[in-house]
């Protein structure tokens, strides 16, 4: 089943759709978007564009995958380090030379990128990620994370670092650093607990009710309380 194309799986399961499968695919869903939502506006936050191109970008991918997906249970949409790579490499250097967010410039690079991936899926390509080491993935893994978490030091201490105007990688690294170290001195207390207090809502929700949506009723109470 699984490499079958989506909509051979799709279009049969919507015909055989009764009152006793609609509530499970109902749950089902409102189930994925508890984590694509708070999810796609925090790869939005990370690549530096407004949030709601992460909500769009969790939303269209999905519906395009459930027709032509080879998989039931993948889940297509943003990445981490897509975001990451996208934010200091495009949307940092124009926004620290005094230009606005360049939007059409993010969307021309995203659809190359999704060009690429998809001529990668027709050549068959996929199965060469399956000889990369695992030290190799975990190092990725482990310096997306270190990143995104430097990159958002400023923020929960609610300190507005502007980004270097150097393109690529490496050159944003250090200025990241270094905003993190200003920002431990600068800290602002209510950003910082409402910051602090959202992970610790989700781990409380998740072993209160393993079913509860925490990452989104955090993300709400938090940005309630900050209009507040």
């Amino acid at each position: 089943m699984d490499g079958e194309p989506g909509a051979r799986r799709l279009l049969p399961h919507l015909r055989g759709t009764t009152r006793a499968t609609l509530l499970p695919d109902l749950v089902a869903g409102l189930t994925v978007a508890a984590l694509a939502v708070p999810q796609g506006m925090a790869y939005a936050l990370v690549a530096g564009v407004p949030l709601e191109l992460g909500l769009w970008a969790a939303a269209l991918p999905a519906l395009v995958a459930a027709l032509f997906g080879s998989s039931p249970y993948l889940v297509t949409g943003p990445t981490q380090p897509v975001a990451l790579l996208l934010g200091l490499s495009v949307v940092a250097p124009a926004v620290a030379a005094g230009a606005p967010v360049p939007l059409g410039l993010v969307a021309q690079v995203s659809l190359l990128a999704g060009l690429v991936l998809a001529g990668i899926g027709v050549l068959g390509l996929g199965s060469a990620s399956r000889f990369l080491s695992d030290s190799v993935v975990a190092g990725l893994i482990s310096g997306v994370g270190l990143l995104i978490a430097l990159g958002q030091l400023p923020q929960l201490a609610g300190v507005v670092v502007r980004p270097t105007p150097a393109v690529g990688l490496e050159p944003q690294v250090w200025p990241l650093v270094r905003a993190g170290a200003e920002a431990l001195g600068r800290l602002d207390p209510r950003s910082l607990s409402l910051g602090l207090a959202v992970p610790v809502i989700v781990v409380l929700l998740r072993r209160l009710d393993a079913r509860l949506p925490g990452g989104l009723l955090a993300l709400g109470g938090a940005a309630l309380l900050a209009r507040a």
